[in-house]
């Protein structure tokens, strides 16, 4: 017995330390965001196709993209992130400093942080973007719109469709830290809550297309106004001169009735 007991207890020892250490190694459980509660997001990762909708190269040197996202809340937009140059997969960091920051020597905490802010509602969705940015514009390779109900603190994975092929949102609390937790990675399905952009929304928009989109409406209102009033005074013009030929008509027809001309004569004397 004394000897069953002397082998047992080791095993007790070691079994009981694994179950100690597997309890407090193992990853929280998924977190999902709080109503009213402010996080800070940022597009952690996006992964376009190896080529172009219609099968041909991004760039006409054959280059990959220069990719860009966006992220936009209540019709706002809200986060833009650096351009990463040629590549196909992208990866953004909730920090970057600008050119113009360095020259002018305006950096702080709050001026290199490149995150969304975002005040959780179970009822308000955010939407992703990101984009082909060239010399001459930018061209919209993808999107998503996602309820911030389906997000959790962490990694957010979103498998795409059509020229987005992946996304991850980084999703933490809004603190000075913008500390990540690294055992969250929750996959969002695409096909219950995700919906995938087949254009951008508005305020995404390339502010030189949009300009020119609303250049091209005005002009396109203002023809059509001008035309109107051509059109209108044409017409009066034309119903005048219908009216001025009808009452010469009628008076020729008065003096021939009555043997008197119609317009009068004068004296040459």
């Amino acid at each position: 017995m004394k000897r069953f007991l002397l082998v047992l207890t080791p095993l007790l020892i070691i079994a009981g330390t694994a179950v100690v250490l597997k309890r407090f190694s193992a990853p929280a459980a998924q977190s999902g965001l709080k109503d009213g509660r402010v996080y800070a997001i940022w597009v952690l990762e996006a992964q376009a196709a190896p080529r172009h909708v219609n099968g041909v190269p991004w760039d006409v040197d054959s280059s990959a993209p220069d990719l860009l996202a966006m992220i936009s809340w209540r019709n706002q937009l809200v986060l833009q992130t650096v351009t990463a140059p040629d590549t196909l997969i992208a990866r953004w960091e909730p920090t970057a400093v600008g050119i113009k920051q360095l020259m002018d020597g305006e950096i702080s905490g709050s001026s290199v942080r490149r995150v969304a802010l975002v005040r959780a509602s179970s009822s308000e969705s955010i939407c992703v973007g990101v984009f082909d940015e060239d010399l001459i514009g930018r061209e919209f390779i993808g999107g998503i719109r996602v309820p911030l109900s389906e997000l959790a603190l962490g990694t957010n994975e979103l498998i795409g469709e059509g020229m987005l092929n992946h996304c991850s949102l980084a999703i933490t609390e809004a603190t000075d830290e913008l500390a990540l937790p690294s055992n969250f990675r929750v996959t969002i399905p695409s096909a219950k809550s995700v919906e995938w952009l087949e254009a951008p929304p508005s305020e995404m928009e390339d502010p030189t297309a949009r300009l020119a989109g609303e250049t091209g409406s005005f002009f396109n209102d203002l023809a059509k106004e001008i035309g109107k009033k051509l059109e209108q005074e044409i017409r009066q013009s034309s119903d005048a001169a219908a009216s001025a030929i009808k009452d010469l008509k009628h008076t020729a027809n008065k003096a021939e009735s009555t043997g008197k001309p119609a317009l009068p004569i004068e004296d040459s004397k």
